[in-house]
């Protein structure tokens, strides 16, 4: 389940579905499963069919300053039921989210704009005879929310967030503490009179201050430095073309550096996306197997448009449908597929479409119970955000989507 936050300040935030390049993939649209509101009221009131994605993901940013406890916004500072959020000593082990902002004030407005409940994640390869183990955990994306820049397409003096990320990793006592989270965020969003079953967007409950209050009595039990497995980090620079992407996992509280799958074991991996609305040109360094070395699911010939207008359209053909493959939770989770290739895979499917048309790839996701629209921005090449904003846009990714639906599909069968 994902729950979307708004941006502090911006209670009527949302994404625009409007125009979504990977519509046509998918005859449901965008993956909201995630965000299973499903539940059973202790008032006696069955809500178990209600499971909506937004449940399940949630996202906020706010206006002049905002900081962690303020307007019931959650920060890295914020002390949850198992200590602080993100402890400053796992925020200090990780690149330099920005190279504008001071790292104190970047720690002290890290806000959270997303968050994860998921009874079962998945990690490591799936070879169709058995699957890796399922490990319950909720997971927050925290973003620095600051007064826009010149160059951050908004308002001087606006909050808007960097287009830099945390993704916070705490493990769940088992699936039913997940389970029940969901379905108490469920009730909630039924009670407050919210039952949209649209594509993911922010939460309704997170519009409001009671809102958010009511949606941060139920995470924060969940959370804090004791139930903390891993960090990973979204640093960005270069003018907003260039990211920096780099984890660690938290072994008895001390930050790990975690080697980043399909890269030969580096820690750090680096992408550069600077083509403006419609093109691409993309680079990334350690780049990971390419077709020739046994990666069926090359899709680089698409991050190029030189590369792709060179080549034939059964090789764009191919390319396409191999990031259509990145996307599909049944195929791929964050064990095997490396931090970039999956970050960028939403633009390239993009701007390909705007290219050309193509074909509906064979191995996209789909859903006959969820509707997994995603959002228009990634026409935009430079936007790699996958749960988040960009600035004041509010970036969900396909594959964001459809790892939704399958959380609010596993969510709502543990409750009938």
């Amino acid at each position: 389940m994902s729950v979307v936050w708004p941006l502090p300040g911006d209670d009527h935030a949302g994404h625009d579905h409007a125009g979504d390049d990977h519509a046509g993939d998918d005859p449901a649209g965008d993956d909201s499963s995630g965000d299973d509101h499903a539940g059973d009221d202790p008032a006696g009131h069955d809500h178990a069919g209600d499971a909506q994605s937004g449940d399940a993901s949630a996202g906020d940013v706010a206006a002049a300053d905002i900081h962690a406890g303020e307007d019931g916004f959650l920060g890295a500072t914020t002390e949850g039921g198992a200590g602080r959020l993100v402890p400053r000593a796992v925020f200090d082990a990780l690149p330099a989210l920005t190279v504008t902002d001071e790292p104190d004030d970047l720690y002290d407005h890290l806000i959270v704009t997303g968050a994860r409940l998921d009874p079962c994640f998945q990690e490591g390869p799936n070879d169709g005879a058995s699957e890796p183990p399922c490990k319950a955990n909720v997971r927050l994306v925290l973003q620095p929310i600051r007064p826009a820049l010149d160059d951050e397409d908004a308002p001087a003096g606006t909050l808007v967030a960097r287009d830099a990320a945390l993704h916070a990793f705490y493990d769940a006592a088992d699936a039913a503490e997940v389970v029940a989270a969901v379905a108490a965020l469920a009730r909630a969003r039924v009670e407050a009179g919210h039952d949209d079953d649209g594509p993911l967007d922010v939460n309704p409950l997170l519009r409001d201050a009671a809102g958010r209050a009511r949606v941060v009595d139920v995470l924060l039990p969940l959370l804090g430095a004791n139930r903390l497995s891993r960090v990973t980090a979204t640093g960005v620079h270069a003018g907003n073309t260039a990211w920096t992407f780099a984890g660690v996992d938290v072994v008895d509280g001390d930050p790990v550096p975690m080697a980043i799958p399909r890269t030969g074991g580096a820690f750090e991996q680096h992408l550069i996306s600077d083509a403006q609305q419609g093109a691409i040109r993309a680079i990334v360094q350690p780049a990971p197997p390419a077709a020739d070395d046994g990666n069926d699911d090359d899709f680089a010939v698409l991050l190029d448009d030189a590369a792709a207008d060179a080549a034939t359209l059964q090789v764009r053909q191919a390319a396409f449908d191999a990031a259509a493959r990145i996307e599909n939770p049944g195929l791929h989770n964050p064990g095997t597929v490396d931090c970039a290739t999956c970050h960028v895979a939403a633009a390239a499917r993009a701007v390909a479409l705007a290219r050309e048309s193509l074909a509906a790839s064979p191995d996209a996701y789909t859903s006959t119970t969820h509707d997994l629209t995603a959002s228009s921005a990634f026409g935009d090449s430079r936007v790699i955000r996958a749960f988040g904003y960009r600035f004041s846009t509010l970036a969900l990714s396909p594959r964001v989507v459809h790892e939704s639906a399958v959380v609010a599909d596993t969510v709502a069968a543990a409750l009938r």
